[in-house]
């Protein structure tokens, strides 16, 4: 639920809970947490398409950036250290959890010249009587952000949320409303690619994925439609106490 909200996916979640909780080997934790993730991703996108929060072709561009990082990933797996693999995991924690709290409201100027250009509904406001918000997106940058995070997906399993969400509000600028809907999109197709190359890897264990994903679909029904309604300021900073212990806690374990 709550990784559907802020657009995280739930892998920070699923990801310690295999690893600590179930005693998994990180290829096995990977494949297996990538295809819950897949899961949640699907349900959430077309919650927020009901919302018309999500622009198809942008996310069709985005996930062009980072599915070939997620097939490097997710081919990675196999190769790193459980001490390793729970390392990158704390960092990536790490880099959520800060986001999380501080949550910085103004992008970074960075420019170039070719832009995506368009525009998302949101809730009609004082501030904007019409119900539309316009934005331009950088590509070259867009590609600095987005394969990384594909990489980061299919690598630890987690979707790639926790470097798509920053990297969407702080360096590409996009409107807050349609950044959780696009990352959830774009990991549609970054779980998707990811678990395919799992699965022929044999890294996926079938049954927790099924049991996994049966809390998932529950949440990730409710995430988007509390986060078009709620100020997410408190829980995200709460939440964010939670990764850093977690984080912590993986590292310390490494």
């Amino acid at each position: 639920m709550i990784g559907s909200m802020v657009g995280l996916g739930g892998g920070f979640v699923i990801v310690p809970f295999l690893l600590l909780g179930m005693a998994f080997l990180p290829a096995k934790v990977a494949g297996t947490s990538i295809v819950v993730v897949f899961v949640t991703a699907i349900i959430s996108a077309s919650q927020y398409a009901r919302h018309h929060l999500i622009d198809w072709k942008l996310g069709g561009v985005l996930a062009g950036f980072s599915v070939p990082g997620a097939i490097i990933g997710a081919m990675l797996t196999g190769d790193i250290s459980t001490g390793l693999f729970m390392e990158i995991f704390a960092v990536d924690l790490l880099l959520v959890a800060s986001y999380l709290f501080f949550r910085p409201n103004r992008p970074l100027r960075i420019t170039f010249s070719k832009q995506y250009k368009g525009e998302v509904r949101v809730k009609e406001s004082a501030g904007n009587p019409g119900g539309t918000v316009t934005y331009a997106i950088k590509l070259p940058l867009a590609a600095m952000v987005f394969f990384p995070a594909g990489i980061l997906a299919g690598l630890v399993g987690v979707g790639g949320g926790s470097i798509m969400v920053p990297g969407m509000l702080l360096i590409l600028g996009m409107p807050a409303a349609m950044v959780a809907a696009t990352s959830m999109m774009v990991m549609i197709f970054n779980a998707g690619v990811a678990g395919v190359v799992q699965t022929i890897l044999g890294h996926v264990d079938w049954i927790a994925a099924a049991l996994l994903s049966v809390g998932a679909i529950a949440g990730s029904r409710i995430g988007p439609h509390l986060s078009v309604r709620l100020r997410k300021e408190h829980l995200t900073r709460l939440m964010s106490v939670v990764l850093l212990v977690t984080a912590l806690t993986v590292l310390f374990l490494a």
